[in-house]
């Protein structure tokens, strides 16, 4: 059953899901089985495709990563976010170069930046949207980490602001070694973590591992970091619904082939019915195909089959499945490439056998979708037997009442199933890992080393309750 008030105020328009599903699904090859998919609640395309599918000259892209020239003021690059903010999607910049360039200059430029970026935001507020939201990327060597980190926290006015820091594997290993400046440096950003939730960490050596694009290195993230793109390149978004495909106490794949099939070839289609903020960005989407198709649902799966989030048994489905959503999403972009051809910059890539879509998976929040029909968001465990966003409460649906809440389970567990997605997920993963209030700041690093360890692409860390500390040590720079 869907929630009506959750889709108006998610959509910005009274349309029923009922007409949602066949405005959108007319964009796919599929429109009868993708409009029965909908329905179902079995796919369900991201917000941009909700709010624009079917339309015209509409952007459905929930993701773009910009480009920047370090010789422009951070007013032009602000102004040129929002402008693409307000066509509804997320902003992603990686501002390092352009901060060395103004090595000279004085003024935390980082800060500088964050502050430009968030006045020209908060004009969009301003006019009633309040869907913003800006990734600072920015390398693990860049002077004001700390102070921005912490004023995100504290300051309303950069509330418009994600900070995501890059570290390299060279970053990491000295980051062990005791003493050394690189250790200091990530246990002063792992105190800041403790206390307010930022910044959140990216591993980028093991994000370019995984490019088909042996020339090429990717250096910034989307707003919520599943998605790691090239400047100007953007994603499309839909995600399946896991929850659906327990069909009499066990998992169908059968059914999960089939939808994602059907799945895989409507973001294709995507592509070429989406409208692009710049000239540029149209010409990588063609020329690429980046589709990320994901999940949501998972732990309110493993509810309907009595499994705990935290098991053997949880760890071993989660491979199972994930291992087949990669098999099955190639198969699937391999067969349009049959018809249709690979995509134009195939021969350039690592890529052996020819497909359409250069990227095909990823895993976003899920937040507002996962609303919808009352389950789990993303690969998160469940949070509460009620979420609130905004104005609207959504109560989950609990079979058995016995399964855990997102601080009953371990952080090395939570880790465990980040890390097995993410080995059969090409493009990124959004988590946030939620610990309890009582967790000190080794357990803070030793999470971070172990998530990179374990070849996770980048990582959140929320203490429960920790913002209260945030001011005090505000207070004391």
């Amino acid at each position: 059953m869907t929630d009506n008030s959750i889709i108006k105020r998610f959509t910005n328009s009274n349309e029923s899901w009922l007409e949602i599903a066949e405005r959108v699904s007319s964009i796919s090859n599929h429109s009868n089985e993708m409009k029965k998919l909908m329905q179902d609640g079995c796919f369900i395309p991201a917000g941009q495709i909700l709010r624009g599918g079917g339309l015209k000259d509409k952007v459905l892209y929930n993701s773009f990563v910009t480009s920047i020239d370090n010789k422009e003021t951070e007013k032009e690059i602000a102004s040129r976010i929002t402008q693409w903010t307000e066509l509804g999607s997320g902003v992603g910049i990686n501002v390092s170069d352009w901060i060395r360039y103004r090595e000279n200059k004085s003024g935390n430029q980082l800060k500088i930046i964050a502050e430009a970026i968030c006045k020209a935001q908060q004009t969009l507020w301003n006019k009633g949207i309040t869907r913003t939201a800006t990734m600072i990327n920015v390398d693990f060597d860049i002077v004001g980490i700390e102070e921005l980190a912490l004023n995100i926290s504290t300051n309303e006015a950069l509330r418009h602001i994600n900070l995501g820091v890059l570290m390299t594997d060279e970053n990491l290993k000295k980051a062990e070694i005791l003493g050394s400046s690189e250790n200091k440096k990530l246990n002063s950003i792992c105190n800041l973590i403790w206390s307010c939730g930022n910044p959140g960490l990216i591993f980028i050596d093991n994000v370019n591992k995984c490019h088909p694009f042996a020339n090429e290195k990717i250096n910034a993230c989307n707003s919520c970091a599943e998605q790691f793109l090239l400047p100007n390149e953007g994603c499309c978004l839909g995600a399946i619904n896991l929850e659906k495909f327990v069909i009499t106490n066990k998992f169908s794949f059968t059914d999960l082939k089939d939808c994602i099939e059907k799945s895989i070839s409507f973001l294709n289609n995507v592509i070429d019915a989406s409208a692009f903020p710049c000239s540029e960005s149209k010409i990588i989407a063609l020329n690429r195909r980046r589709i990320g198709l994901g999940i949501m649902g998972l732990d309110t799966m493993f509810e309907k089959l009595h499994i705990d989030y935290s098991s053997r048994e949880a760890i071993d489905l989660s491979f199972e499945i994930s291992k087949s959503f990669r098999e099955y999403s190639i198969y699937s972009s391999e067969e349009i490439a049959k018809k249709e051809g690979p995509f134009k910059d195939f021969n350039n890539s690592t890529l052996k056998q020819p497909r359409r879509n250069s990227y095909l998976n990823s895993i976003a929040p899920t937040g507002a979708i996962s609303m919808i029909f009352e389950n789990s968001s993303g690969i998160e465990p469940i949070f509460g037997n009620e979420i609130i966003k905004g104005n609207t409460k959504v109560t989950l649906r609990h079979n058995s009442g016995e399964n855990k809440t997102i601080y009953d389970i371990a952080p090395d567990s939570q880790i465990e199933i980040l890390s097995i997605w993410q080995k059969n997920i090409d493009g990124g993963i959004s988590k946030t890992l939620n610990l309890t209030e009582n967790i000190d700041l080794n357990d803070i690093f030793a999470c971070l080393m172990l998530a990179w360890k374990k070849g996770c692409k980048g990582l959140s860390i929320y203490r429960k309750n920790s913002r209260k500390s945030a001011f005090n040590i505000l207070l004391k720079l």
